[in-house]
């Protein structure tokens, strides 16, 4: 391995099975079926529970320029690629909503592992189709799509607006959808429509409970709907923020048909920006696929748990191999070592291995391999991914568990978002974040709800500090403190 290992993303509570595991093989082998390429050996690393993953930056270059290559080379490409994510994940929803439903205690252990091992294979023939296109495509695409564009508009403010416009997906996200039906509800509330309200918020639980739930965080179950539904209806504006919605979805279209026009964007470039638009769909669609997924599985996660006397979340630190031999053979790993797994250890992926390093070790490895990046602005440099320019005081959010503490207005800085960010991003004045781009959660969840957005910065949870006044300039791309 070289010494050009990048940081690429931080996860809480995303533990070494299944999801790490499977995710982390498709990058260093599984996705050259869907790109012809892979990042090379993966590195993951657990410090006190939370996953960061490393990949080499040449690696990661080659597939961004490989993802250019084949969209440029056809223009339905993303079509492709959700139809073949679609076929691919169908099997993997039908067996997990199936394993949900599924009395666990009566199954035997071999039965056990056979729906975890079959679990395991479906998930890495599906995985390849989706983040690994978008991780491909989100730079290199988007990169060469705001250069093509900044040779039709000089004013970098317009620039950055056009783009955004013309990147954005015409499709709402999940989480969009789950707040509009509760808006509905609300007015019919508000209108004296006869509802039978519990059995309503019975149904809307039923559909979105899962949302925030991504790799094992949080659910929402039917009392938190009726908070937020009682607090919708005390704001009373749901009528103008159903308008609203609506208006965004039926102008987008229009919007970005004007813009081709005014800057007369060839056929090619309009397609290629269809696909940038295609594949940010894909985020968040493959994000509320899986998810709900992650959601059904849990019960036989903590059914194989209950059958090693072992913490769930402990267990999901054995290999899919050890988990086999401790299920079948009574073959158990040590809770010491799944504990230093949890705590301080790194797991580097290769093709055909996968090798663990504890506590020194680890961090030794991990520093001879990783590229040292220095920034030393005071100005910080992000992504636009929602035009718009917002002053107000920071809330620096490391964890899920923290998002209590926004107020409304604040700058929200954190690492990363995902679905169990939404109601800390709906209070929130402007997003910025370390981590992601123009195709990411935050991204697309900022578009929607029409604030300003900048993404990618790298070091903001490290610059700024909750209580700072900031200004965040999304239509020039950069965050700094307002003095």
């Amino acid at each position: 391995m070289n010494k050009d290992y990048i940081f690429m993303q931080q996860k809480e509570r995303i533990h070494l099975i299944p999801n790490a595991y499977i995710i982390a093989q498709s990058y260093c082998k599984n996705m050259q079926d869907s790109l012809g390429l892979s990042f090379g050996i993966t590195l993951v690393e657990y410090l006190n529970g939370v996953m960061y993953w490393y990949a080499s930056e040449a690696g990661v270059k080659k597939v961004a320029k490989q993802a250019l290559v084949l969209v440029k080379k056809d223009k339905i490409f993303l079509n492709k690629i959700i139809k073949k994510y679609n076929q691919k994940m169908l099997p993997l929803a039908k067996l997990a909503s199936g394993i949900y439903k599924t009395n666990l205690n009566k199954k035997t252990n071999q039965e056990l592992w056979q729906m975890f091992d079959k679990y395991l294979k479906l998930y890495k023939q599906a995985y390849p189709w989706s983040e690994p296109i978008v991780l491909g495509l989100e730079e290199s695409l988007g990169s060469y799509l705001k250069e093509y564009l900044s040779k039709k508009i000089n004013n970098s403010e317009e620039l950055t607006t056009t783009y955004s416009i013309l990147s954005a997906p015409r499709e709402k996200s999940f989480a969009k959808q789950e707040e509009d039906d509760l808006l509905n509800i609300a007015l019919k509330i508000k209108n004296k429509k006869n509802i039978n309200l519990e059995k309503v918020i019975k149904i809307h639980a039923q559909k979105y409970s899962w949302l925030p739930y991504d790799y094992g965080l949080d659910l929402w179950n039917e009392k938190y709907f009726s908070i937020v539904l009682d607090h919708i209806l005390k704001q009373g504006d749901m009528e103008s923020r159903l308008l609203s919605s609506k208006r965004y979805f039926n102008q987008l279209p229009k919007q970005q048909t004007e813009l081709e026009k005014k800057y007369k964007i060839d056929k090619v470039h309009k397609d290629l920006f269809n696909n940038l638009r295609l594949a940010t769909y894909l985020q968040d669609y493959k994000k509320g696929k899986f998810t709900l997924v992650h959601y059904y599985i849990v019960g036989l996660l903590e059914e194989i748990a209950k059958r090693l006397n072992i913490q769930r979340e402990l267990m999901q630190y054995y290999l899919p191999k050890e988990l086999e031999k401790a299920l079948l053979n009574n073959l158990f790993v040590k809770d010491d070592e799944l504990k230093n797994r949890s705590i301080n250890s790194l797991f580097v992926f290769n093709q055909n291995s996968i090798k663990i390093f504890l506590g020194a070790e680890a961090s030794k490895i991990l520093m001879e391999h990783k590229k040292i990046v220095i920034n030393k602005k005071s100005l910080l440099l992000g992504v636009t991914a929602s035009a718009g320019c917002y002053i107000g005081k920071v809330r620096i959010i490391r964890e899920a568990s923290e998002i209590k503490n926004i107020k409304k207005g604040e700058v929200l800085i954190t690492t990363m978002t995902s679905p169990e960010y939404v109601p800390a991003l709906r209070l929130a004045g402007a997003v910025v974040t370390d981590q992601g781009g123009i195709m990411c959660h935050a991204a697309i969840l900022s578009r929607e709800i029409g604030v300003p957005c900048i993404v990618g910065t790298g070091l903001a949870t490290k610059l700024f500090q909750t209580g700072d006044v900031v200004e965040v300039n999304a239509d020039q791309n950069f965050v700094r403190i307002k003095k």
